[in-house]
């Protein structure tokens, strides 16, 4: 937990969640889409569930499908911590409640919780659920490279130094720009927009030890942001936070876990309204005698939350220690130096019947949940799949997604745990029969020259046609026309991963001004400018002055000219100033209208 509070004052410009969302406050949509927990039926959930065998000590009391004023009194009592008060926090759908204890629960105890509802499960709105024996869940950074890598570098951008990306073919400009989050390297980990020529367009360099996960594009409140996960790395999974941005990318919301746990890289996806579906892994005590281990092993129980941006409270968690059994999972005989790694969550997807789609590498399986009773209903793949046919050909496979209501879309590793299943991976497109109970490969996007992706990676189909695919652990990006056919490659700089990888249209005003450095020569001056994060710069015009205030006095006189003017090179672009080297210069960005959408202040041209 000591990381998450340095990340959180690294990077706070609103602060924790709660009241990290001043602008969704202000951002109301119609037709918002239902959280998980009040999809199905309306009837009333509560979490930790009737049952559940892995409650966290910190947990909330979350009930949903009921107005908070509708609850009525609830009591709390635990076999050895005894009653506690609780604090109830209304959802801000309406449509719930979390009740906060005023201490932790005791590891290991059984909890009575008694309410007067009809909760699904309970027994005239009674219930118990055991609490977990959560493990000290161990950091161990990832350490960059000792060999070289290749970096970009910009003269009025000293601090930006993303890895260069080596392209093979014409990249389609209207599916938008490419989405990346490149780490592993030796050079700086962020988040990273490259436009279809290969140019950067915006670069966020995290601090030193923090990467940066699952990059992209999401709607919140109909509204185009940013979002990633960043963090600590750490034996396969994550501990960090979320991060939404907005088109000038100003930060709008730092997203932390609920009930205790560390938000993991893994998923971070906008399920609607004020609604965040994210993943945890948490290590706790459990009987591994049946697979070969310890009667008191540990084990990765791996976990989906759903969380209120506006409040922090948790509207639905599901834990897969719950549902699926150790001996589903194929990574051995457990290790009793480290957390049995059993499952392995990797994505979720929420669709709008309540129907929550979970990939567990490590069971080669993808899992259908009633999201609000998290009742498994089917599963595709591994060794009890309920589905027969070639769509279940699939192994430690990866970004599992809804594609219509028969349709699942995969990236299939065919490598990572286990004994390998296919000669390469692949991106795969998977058609459902539910009534035959079969499966069939409706397309497949591979490149037969990139090596296996043992982790990682990701499938996304485009509006136009075609596929993007991210490779994961292999350092490549390609994309594929509506036949399969490959038209564009990609391969990041030596030793760089992305976790995953995208394209999105995205149109980016920034809030800063543009970046200039310019240095006098023998007969002029050599301007470079750049804007990191501008999408729409045409032509960039600059102008002179012997002083700071003469400068901008000429820019806004009535028939103000440009000292020099060009057109947009890329993410930097170099203007020459003829004649005598000016004292300053100022940079004005133009749009393809000839409207300025920004203006540097007055610089000092430097003098050799």
């Amino acid at each position: 937990m000591w990381y998450i509070r340095r990340v959180s004052s690294v990077r706070r410009p609103i602060g924790a969640i709660g009241v990290v969302l001043v602008a969704v406050a202000v951002l109301v949509a119609a037709g918002r889409f239902p959280s998980a927990a009040s999809v199905a039926s309306g009837s009333v959930i509560a979490y930790p569930q009737p049952g559940s065998r892995t409650a966290s000590p910190q947990t909330q009391i979350s009930i949903r499908g009921v107005a908070a004023n509708k609850i009525g009194a609830v009591t709390v009592v635990g076999a050895v911590s005894g009653a506690h008060e609780t604090t109830a926090k209304p959802d801000s759908d309406g449509d719930g409640a979390s009740l906060f204890l005023d201490q932790a629960l005791t590891p290991g105890e059984t909890v009575t919780v008694r309410t007067s509802l009809a909760i699904v499960g309970a027994s005239r709105g009674a219930y118990t659920f055991t609490v977990s024996r959560p493990v000290e869940d161990v950091v161990t950074p990832l350490k960059k490279p000792d060999n070289p890598t290749v970096l970009q570098s910009f003269a009025s951008a000293p601090d930006l130094r993303p890895p260069a990306l080596t392209m093979t073919g014409a990249l389609p400009a209207a599916d938008g720009d490419v989405f990346l989050a490149p780490y592993q390297g030796k050079g700086p980990y962020g988040p990273m927009i490259v436009d279809p020529s290969g140019q950067l367009v915006w670069f966020h360099p995290l601090p030193d030890g923090v990467s940066a996960f699952d990059f992209r594009v999401q709607l919140l409140h109909g509204r185009k942001v940013l979002t990633w996960w960043q963090g600590v790395v750490t034996n396969g999974h994550g501990q960090g936070e979320g991060v939404i941005l907005d088109s000038s990318y100003r930060q709008l919301a730092t997203v932390h876990a609920g009930n205790g746990y560390s938000m993991d890289l893994h998923d971070f996806g906008l399920t609607g309204g004020d609604v965040a579906l994210i993943t945890a892994y948490q290590p706790v005590r459990w009987d591994l005698s049946s697979i070969g281990g310890s009667a008191d092993g540990v084990v990765f129980d791996c976990i989906a939350q759903e969380i209120d941006l506006a409040t922090g409270n948790v509207l639905m968690e599901w834990h897969a220690l719950d549902h699926v059994s150790l001996a589903d999972s194929y990574a051995g005989t457990p290790d009793p130096t480290a957390p049995y790694d059993y499952f392995h969550i990797n994505s979720l997807d929420l669709n709008r019947t309540g129907q929550l789609l979970i990939s567990a590498r490590a069971t080669h399986t993808v899992y259908d949940v009633a999201a609000d009773t998290g009742t498994v209903l089917w599963q595709l793949g591994g060794k009890d799949s309920s589905f027969t046919g070639p769509g279940t050909d699939f192994s430690s496979q990866h970004d599992a997604r809804w594609i219509g209501p028969n349709r699942i879309g995969l990236f299939d590793n065919a490598e990572g745990v286990g004994d390998p299943t296919a000669e390469f991976s692949s991106g795969v497109v998977i058609q459902l029969d539910r009534n035959a109970r079969r499966a069939t490969v409706a397309a497949r996007y591979g490149v037969g020259g990139v090596p296996r992706a043992p982790s990682q990676g990701d499938l996304q189909l485009l509006p136009r046609g075609g596929a993007f695919v991210g490779w994961g652990q292999q350092p490549y990006l390609s994309q594929f026309d509506a036949s399969g056919q490959l038209v564009w490659q990609a391969e990041l700089a030596q030793d760089y991963q992305s976790y995953r990888a995208f394209r999105f249209p995205w149109t980016g005003h920034p809030r800063t001004t543009p970046a200039v450095v310019a240095a006098g020569t023998g007969d002029g001056a050599i301007v470079h400018v750049s804007w990191n994060g501008a999408t729409g710069v045409a032509t960039w015009r600059v102008f002179t002055g012997e002083f700071a205030d003469a400068v901008v006095a000429s820019v806004r006189a009535p028939a103000a000219r440009p000292a020099a003017s060009g057109p947009s090179t890329g993410f930097e672009t170099a203007l020459t100033v003829p004649g005598p080297a000016p004292a300053y210069v100022l940079v004005q960005a133009l749009d393809w209208r000839g409207e300025v959408l920004g203006a540097s202040g007055p610089v000092a041209v430097t003098r050799h």
